[in-house]
């Protein structure tokens, strides 16, 4: 007997835990995590993984479907369950209709009937040239078996089946019936080939046809013959070839290599002509089947005799086509004779129905559901007083109501104003007076802001004058007997409820004496009432069940109004006696409204309704948000009621919160939708790191569109839409169609079906949220390194001015030490604007006399000077000083960078941007990423993946966090080990240690440092971790060079993005029913909306009538007596104080609440501050705050951390510390007692809504609960600014209220011209997208609307900050109807703009508009983009004509084995740029093919150039081949076995350290070994060191340098002497430039000398940058040479090098003097010693420079040993690790 199924039971469990349903419940939970999983960054061990297998799926379902029968169904489980419907059983005989069955009758009709006319095919030919081979009619059909004749192919089986046909008459018409019955039961037979045998067997004409006797046909073609190029083709391989010459073996002359080419062109005519000729000689015979050879007269260059046997095979094959061709066409004349019409059907032969039995119907298993279709009782009209009126009320409003009635927005009075108006008066008095100052104002978004408040404090005193409305309270003596009746009402319905179910049921007796009734609970008779339920409802059930409800709802009210009651909170006791309830909506029409009223222990509050309903169906029809105050139930009440109606299965609902709110809306909208309701709630995280992969978009579409299925929601962060819609459009960028489809039809698909309702909908569509994908190759950022350097020199000299501009503007700005080391940068406050033009202006003085080196500003006039100045100060630049900048700076790219450099980080304010950004607050260096500052959301949360997208701004930030967190002891060891590396340690250290006072003595001396001693290490990382020049070193050796990157392109979205936007969205004018309303809008809602002005025109501020009055009711409580406190932080001197001493204050005033708003806390996390709180206050049990993961943790003072919903303080947190974090001061809602009292934080920029919002976390503000607002002294001294008052006068809450308004609209100016930005930004895009409809298909629409949406990433300094001389033009149509109504707008906007000091200065609207851009963009949210791999490619040997060059020491011409070296520079990314002429140069200076050969490119990249270390030199003709390892490894024994060779294989390594020098003369190392004496030619050290990027040289090249560079003017000789420097530094300065930027070489007769490219030196800059990798080497000869500075033979560059690369002792070095004589002396204890004398603006190298910048000493050793690792090993795996 075989086993079918066993069943295992384990005995130690009871058999409920292994019910046969839980298995696929636990699939699907653990399916849905794996699926979630792939989205998130933290995956752990899927839970699938942990599943054991417990039987076969059908197993499982049958057993349960069979233990259903008699065990009661679980709801919980059965709630999706569809049992499997019985099988119906189809006898055999039925008929079935089938394609096989209607051949077989057709093929067997035709036979029957035997008729002339057949229904034929038309094209026999056809048929047969479908089939490759053909059966002959030589044979006869033997397959006889039935298996055989179902498996017969008509293709080899045609002759014999024709002929078989042939022979057939009418009295073997049986035989021929069972023949093709068989033949044709096949659904897919081909009937053409049916009806034609037949044809053969009734027609006598087909009959009467012989049929050629071949025995069979190949790829048979009609009408097919031989031409002559098939012939040609075939005889091709048996050509007599071409015997050969000496070509490839004697080295030939050009005219001898031509002539034997001549002679080979001329043979292969010659075979060309033989055998056209001798095909033409065999066409000549067709047709025939065997063609003859012996007729061949003349010799010709083809093997006839291998041409026989190839073509006779054809030639027969063709032939015997021909003669089937010639058959196949009488055939169908006969056929097309025959052919008549004729279509076949089955006939009707239905069975008839014969009687069935019924299945035998038990009535089990009995379900809820199914009890519920019975008819209830009439809604009864007894029971308590309360509940009778509800009934009445709730049930029946609907058949009551007026038409129009539920649509009255009736007044909304809102509890937290229904307080006594004893003191308001005073309050809306000074409002008044307050906002009526504001709109008095010249600018006109104080103006419109002013109106807007008005308006609001207008409606505010409407609603003062609004009579109550309160309800009659309960009388607390008769609470009690209240409650007693609800709990009486409460029971007699559900017994009703259970009366009705079980009434005229036979089943209900004994079915619930076995166990088999249905659980009849409160929670499973609710989960009826769900929207999402199945159940159908018998006539006044569903009416009885919501009755049942509402009482439950009674009761509930009734006991928190003894529980507050109980408690004394007076407040809820008031607000739960004012709300009845069920108001403006009934029950019946929103039972899941009602169902979140029990689940939530709450009664909705009719202006939540009114929100709900605006929410849902806004009366416009289209986008818009609202204003509902804080603390009003907006994410608590009213976003779990619009979810409730909006997730309807037929759209998508995504709720979009900011990213502090996930965790927290989570959780709640879980609790609320997730029990009674039971709504899915899903997050779906996104980035650019999440796989794109065609699974991965197909399980992100699949659970979106099982999420609408089910009716659940989706809870979304703005970033992580916009990324998804980003990444969609990145894929297409990158040529990955496939992925890029699939994502942007799920997108289009999305923005079609979703319906988006945003939280804090102010804070979501803020200006500043933007996503932007850098994409493209990542390059060094434009004017490295002088981009990071001259910003370190700027904050250099910021930090010299500081105690100095604090001295004289005491009241303007505070400076505090960080660290007790004089060299620490210290943090300032800027508190006035006056000190931020002082300080610039010093600035601005500083670099145009000279006394920095950043600009060479000495070497210029009095007027050049000025020029430079206003350059850097103005921001409005005359056209003429603009031309002049140009002209001053036109051969010296690097200054020319600077100047243009400094005039974005001054005039375009980024340098003040950055100082007064705060550290730790909104930027700072995050712990897991590469060393750059990047975006912090709050204090101390820095963002995983955000990072500034301005260079300088990020540069600048860098420098800052460095500065105030100073180096780890891990970088202090790195930057130590580099400068033992360097050439002279003693020098750079000393520079460390000179302001390191407490540094003891004894670690003062470089040599007595041991780097690999710990003890030494720590002790010098004390005392010099904040040393700005130690901090200095290590970012621009270890931090800028390799992190200081910009990408190419990017791509952006922004807030404009995020409402649906659709141009097909018309404005409705009325309100739709909302179940009918079914546009994909976006709606939401705030507490606060300052920013409405500048919301995206994709959506608008529709703010209810009866709300109107929001902003002036909230400025109102904190203008009540109770919180005008106001408290100034700040120790006895005025000046900042710690966290402790702020948490002591505290405690004085026994406040338990710390709000801080202004980001104070910048030393402490938000553990270490709960932690020091609670030392500090020794009565509080303990302290809340939130983690890194946003969520909320109750530390004990025993040290126990537990979450707050698990702790006793989730409903009371009178006894507990609370601390908000800035993060933390929007959207949190805490259970503070009802006199909780909060200390307020500000802080300089904190605007009216941040405040409003934080304060609100007391949600009893209005009337029992209190604040304390305390300010540091920077906020406190720009309020008294504000208000014109002195230190000592008191300040209170209105003087916070007007500096917050101005702190407000201020913010807004601010934000102007990126709001205009974005908004121009989202027109392109979207137009470009309307008009490219098919983009995903058509390339060119593709490339098009790419172009559109991509914007420069990567721009010079010149294009980043050359000033507008011209106003920008604004983008022109064509634009769709609705893009243009928006830039109509935005331009109306943009006319009416005004700078007030906000925004950067400017006379154009579109340069204040750029510049914006530059002082804002920079905070826009940036993902970085994986680096790109690339595939090495092989090394195939050295090219013959190489090997050629080897042994003869001649280069063959033409050759394709090497190219002139500037020909290979003028093909990488920078020469294709610059444009380089190879005719400039006549040397014979190549580099082989191999040398530009790395990785496979589709284009030129820079990024993998080679290195230059061997060459190949000629003595013979005085040629160098630069060649690479590996043809150095092919030939160096080639070299070797040579008794004499021509060529020289020499070594060489760019000298980019002077200790280097030695390389230049090329001798360091030769195979064989060069003749005593040899110097390389001078052009050849020229242009080897261009093109390898040297660094260094010897002074008697530097002529040479600057004539093969065109630096050199009418003649004028290069100086020897240092006193012709000034002679020759005025000339070099102010010779005549070209007006296109071009530097050229003039002879002495005024003639022009063309240079290897236009801009030699710009050209230089970049190459030797390119070479370097981004290090620094300005300071090097090179690097004067490409700044256009004097060198002469005195300058150190030139000292004589000794063996350790120290310059002599004893060499004096003049230098100009400015203050008096002075010399430079190196003697024997130091390596390079000042002299007394020495002036403090003089060095070594120029009059611009600083004297601790000498070039000679502070270079970059990374290439010392780089030949001696090439000569130890020489492999090709060195080659690789270089690329």
């Amino acid at each position: 007997m075989r086993c079918m199924q066993n069943v295992f039971w384990n005995s130690l469990l009871p058999t409920t835990i292994q019910h046969d349903k839980f298995r696929p419940v636990v699939e699907a939970i653990c399916k849905q995590s794996k699926n979630l999983s792939v989205f998130t960054s933290n995956r752990n061990e899927s839970p699938s993984e942990n599943v054991k297998d417990t039987g076969d799926d059908h197993l499982l379902q049958r057993s349960y479907q069979r233990r259903r029968l008699y065990q009661r169904q679980s709801p919980n489980l059965e709630e999706h369950e569809n049992p499997a419907a019985d099988l119906l059983y189809n006898p055999r005989d039925t008929p079935r209709a089938s394609q096989a069955r209607l051949n077989v009758f057709e093929s067997v009709t035709l036979i029957r009937d035997w008729s002339s006319g057949l229904p034929t095919t038309v094209d026999l030919a056809g048929i047969l040239q479908s089939w490759s081979h053909i059966g002959g009619y030589d044979r006869s059909f033997d397959k006889f078996l039935l298996s055989d004749r179902l498996d017969v192919e008509f293709a080899s089986d045609w002759g014999s089946l024709v002929d078989l046909c042939r022979c057939s008459d009418q009295g073997q018409l049986y035989r021929l019936t069972s023949l093709f019955a068989v033949l044709s039961f096949s659904g897919d037979v081909n009937m053409d080939v049916v009806r034609t045998l037949i044809a053969f067997a009734v027609s006598d004409w087909l009959k009467a046809l012989d049929p050629p006797k071949w025995p069979s046909y190949s790829h048979f073609r009609d009408n097919h013959a031989p031409s002559a190029d098939h012939l040609v083709q075939w005889m091709k391989p048996y050509c007599v070839p071409y015997p050969g010459d000496e070509r490839s073996t004697l080295k030939l002359s050009l005219k001898q290599r031509k002539k034997f080419e001549q002679a080979e062109l001329k043979h292969n005519e010659q075979v060309e002509n033989d055998c056209k000729v001798f095909a033409q000689f065999l066409l000549e015979q067709w047709p025939c089947a065997e063609v003859t050879f012996e007729r061949v007269v003349n010799p010709l260059l083809v093997d006839v005799f291998q041409c026989q046997k190839i073509i006779q095979p054809e030639w027969l094959r063709l032939f015997q086509n021909m003669e089937l061709s010639l058959h196949i066409h009488q055939v169908q004349r006969v056929l097309d004779n025959i052919r008549t019409e004729k279509e076949f059907e089955l006939p009707n032969n239905q069975v008839s129905n014969d009687a069935t039995l019924s299945a035998r119907d038990t009535g089990f298993p009995i379900t809820l559901q199914s009890l519920l279709c019975k008819s209830g009782p009439s809604p009864p009209n007894k029971g308590s007083p309360v509940a009778v009126k509800r009934d009445s009320e709730c049930i029946n409003a609907k058949e009551n109501d007026s038409p129009g009635k539920k649509d009255v927005c009736l007044p909304i009075i809102s509890s937290l104003a229904k307080t006594a108006n004893l003191s308001v008066s005073r309050e809306i008095r000074e409002l008044e007076t307050i906002v009526r100052s504001t709109a008095d104002s010249e600018s006109t978004v104080r103006q419109q802001y002013g109106r807007d408040m008005m308006q609001s404090l207008e409606s505010f005193k409407q609603l003062k004058r609004t009579p109550r409305q309160d309800e009659d309270p309960i009388s607390m003596a008769k609470l009690s007997k209240e409650i007693y009746g609800a709990r009486t009402d409460l029971r007699e319905r559900f017994q009703q409820l259970c009366m009705a179910l079980e009434q005229d049921d036979p089943r209900a007796k004994w079915s619930k004496g076995g166990g088999l009734w249905p659980s009849i609970t409160p929670v499973t008779l609710l989960e009826q009432l769900r929207s999402t339920s199945t159940s159908v409802f018998g006539n006044h059930m569903k009416e009885i069940l919501i009755a049942y409800a509402v009482s439950i709802t009674t009761l509930q009210r009734l006991l928190r109004i003894e529980d507050a009651e109980l408690k004394g909170n007076k407040q809820k006791l008031h607000d739960e006696q004012n709300n009845l309830g069920h108001f403006n909506w009934q029950p019946l029409e929103f039972p899941d409204w009602l169902l979140l009223e029990i689940d939530a222990n709450i009664l909705i509050r009719s202006d939540q309704v009114d929100v709900a309903r605006a929410t849902i169906s806004p009366e416009s029809g289209s986008n818009s948000v609202l204003q509902m105050n804080m603390g009003q139930g907006k994410t608590s009440v009213i976003m779990p009621m619009v979810a409730t109606v909006l997730a309807d299965a037929k759209k998508l609902l995504r709720i979009i919160v900011p990213k502090p709110l996930l965790s927290q809306t989570s959780h709640l909208l879980q609790n609320r939708l997730g029990s009674l309701l039971g709504r899915s709630v899903k997050h779906m995280p996104f980035s650019r790191k999440t796989s794109t992969s065609s699974s991965t978009t197909q399980t992100f579409f699949n659970i979106h569109k099982d999420t609408m299925a089910s009716s659940g929601v989706i809870v979304a962060l703005p970033e992580h839409l916009m990324s998804f819609a980003l990444s969609g459009v990145q894929r297409l960028s990158d040529a990955r169609i496939q992925e890029a489809t699939q994502m942007i039809k799920i997108q289009t698909w999305m923005r079609r079906i979703c319906r988006d309702v945003l939280d804090e909908s102010d804070f979501t569509l803020a200006v500043r949220t933007q996503l932007i994908y850098p994409s493209g190759s990542q390059t060094t950022v434009d004017g490295h390194p002088h981009r990071w350097e001259t910003a370190e020199t700027l904050l250099r000299m910021v930090k010299g001015h500081l105690w100095t501009l604090q001295h004289i503007f005491p009241e303007s700005i505070e400076v505090v030490d960080r660290a007790s080391a004089q060299s620490a940068f210290p943090m300032v406050f800027f508190l006035r604007k006056d000190v931020e033009d002082a300080l610039i202006v010093r600035l601005v003085s500083d670099i145009v006399k000279g006394q920095t080196s950043i600009l060479p500003t000495r070497e210029y006039t009095t007027s050049d000077r000025l020029t430079i100045k206003k350059f850097i100060s103005e921001v409005r630049v005359q056209p003429a000083v603009a031309e002049r900048i140009q002209k001053l700076f036109a051969d010296k790219p690097s200054a020319k960078q600077k100047v243009y450099l400094l005039r974005g980080l001054l005039v375009h304010r980024i340098l003040l941007l950055a100082l007064k950004k705060r550290w730790n607050v909104q930027y700072g260096l995050h712990p897991g990423r590469d060393p750059i500052a990047v975006p912090y959301h709050a204090k101390g949360v820095p963002s995983n993946q955000a990072e500034w997208g301005h260079p300088d701004v990020a540069i600048l930030f860098t420098c800052l966090s460095f500065y105030f967190g100073g180096l780890s002891l891990p970088q202090l060891r790195q930057s130590l080990e580099n400068v033992v590396k360097s050439d002279d340690p003693s020098s750079e250290y000393d520079r460390w240690t000179q302001d390191a006072q407490d540094l003891p003595s004894s670690l003062r001396e470089w040599s007595v440092i041991n780097v690999r001693d710990e003890t030494q290490l720590l002790e010098i990382w004390s005392h010099v971790r904040y040393t700005v020049v130690v901090v200095d070193y290590f970012l621009n050796n270890f931090v800028f060079p390799k992190h200081a990157k910009q990408f190419k392109t990017k791509l952006q979205e922004s807030g404009w993005d995020l409402p649906s936007f659709s141009l097909n969205l018309q404005p409705t004018t009325t309100r739709e029913s909302v179940s009918k309303y079914s546009q994909a809008l976006t709606t939401g809602f705030s507490g606060t909306n300052d920013t409405r002005t500048i919301l995206p025109l994709t959506i608008k501020q529709e703010d209810l009538r009866g709300l109107s009055h929001t902003n002036a009711e909230v400025m109102t409580y904190l203008l009540q007596a109770r919180n005008r406190t106001y408290v100034l932080v700040a120790d006895e001197h005025g000046r900042h104080v710690s966290e402790l001493f702020l948490l002591h204050m505290l405690t004085r005033m026994k406040i338990r609440m710390l709000i801080d708003a202004g980001a104070q806390i910048l030393e402490m996390d938000n553990l270490s501050l709960a932690k020091a709180w609670l030392r500090v206050d020794n009565e509080a049990p303990a302290v809340l705050y939130f983690d890194a993961e946003n969520r909320p943790y109750v530390l004990y003072r025993y040290g126990a951390r537990v979450p707050l919903l698990a702790s006793p303080f989730a409903d009371d947190l009178g006894d507990c510390l609370v601390y908000l974090d800035e993060a933390h001061t929007r959207g949190t809602d805490l259970k503070m007692p009802w006199n909780a009292k909060g200390a307020l934080t500000l802080g300089l920029g904190q605007t009216k809504d941040h405040t409003v919002q934080a304060a609100m976390r007391l949600r009893q503000l209005a009337t029992t609960q209190s604040v304390v607002f305390f300010a540091p002294p920077e906020a406190h001294q720009s309020i008294l600014d504000l208000r014109q008052k002195k230190s000592k006068d008191s300040i209170d809450s209105y003087d916070v209220i007007c500096w917050l308004l101005e702190q407000t609209c201020s913010g807004i100016e601010q934000l102007q011209p990126l709001y205009f930005s974005q908004g121009a930004d989202f027109c392109r895009r979207t137009q470009a997208a309307i008009d490219n409809p098919d983009l995903l298909v058509d390339a060119d629409q593709r490339e098009a609307y790419l172009q559109a949406l991509k914007q420069t990433e990567h721009q010079t300094l010149e294009q980043l900050y050359k000033p507008r001389l011209k106003s920008k033009s604004a983008m022109n149509g064509p634009f769709s109807p609705h893009i243009a109504a928006f830039m109509k707008e935005l331009n109306i906007r943009r006319r009416g703009f005004q700078d007030f000091g906000n925004a950067v200065h400017g006379s154009a609207l579109q340069e204040v508009e750029q510049e914006r851009e530059v002082a804002y963009e920079v905070e826009a949210v940036r993902e970085l983009q994986i680096p790109t791999y690339y595939t090495p490619l092989s090394f195939t040997g050295p090219h013959r004509d190489i090997v050629s060059f080897v042994k003869t020491g001649r280069l063959a011409a033409g050759s394709a084995g090497y190219e002139h070296a500037f020909k290979a520079l003028g093909r990488t990314g920078l020469g294709l740029q610059y444009g380089i002429n190879e005719e400039a140069t006549t040397s014979k200076f190549l580099v082989s093919k191999e040398f530009r050969r790395t990785v496979n490119l589709t284009r030129a990249n820079d990024n993998f150039l080679r290195q230059v270390h061997w060459i190949l030199w000629s003595t013979l003709t005085e040629t160098a081949l630069v060649i690479i390892e590996e043809e150095a490894e092919c030939l160096i024994p080639l070299i070797q076995d040579s008794e004499y060779s021509p060529t020289h294989l020499l070594t060489y390594a760019a000298p980019v350290t002077r200790k280097m020098l030695h390389f230049n003369d090329l001798g360091y190392y030769a195979i064989p070994a060069l003749p005593a004496g040899w110097k390389p030619p001078t052009w050849l050290s020229i242009e080897l060191g261009i093109f390898a990027g040297r660094l260094y040289f010897e002074f008697e090249e530097y002529r040479g340098i600057c004539n093969f560079l065109g630096v050199e003017v009418d003649g004028a000789k290069l100086p020897n002497k240092a006193d012709d420097a000034a002679a020759w530094s005025e000339l070099f300065c102010e010779a005549d430039v070209a007006a296109d930027d071009t530097a050229v070489e003039v002879d002495s007769k005024g003639r022009q000398a063309s240079t290897f490219t236009k801009r030699p030196l710009a050209f230089l800059q970049e190459w030797l940058a390119i070479k370097r990798k981004g290090q620094d080497f300005m300071h090097t000869p090179m690097g004067y040479v490409c700044e256009g500075k004097l060198l002469t033979e005195s300058h150190p560059f030139f000292a004589k090098v000794e063996n350790d690369g120290v310059a002599k002792p004893g060499t004096t070095y003049p230098t100009k003097v400015i203050g008096g004589k002075d010399t430079v002396v190196a003697s024997d204890g130091d390596d390079i010693a000042h002299g007394d004398e020495y002036d403090e603006y003089d060095d070594w190298f120029d009059e611009g420079e600083d004297k601790d910048e000498d070039g000679m000493l502070d270079d970059d050793d990374d290439e010392k040993s780089v030949m001696d690792d090439e000569i130890d090993g020489l492999s090709a795996a060195d080659d690789v690790a270089d690329v």
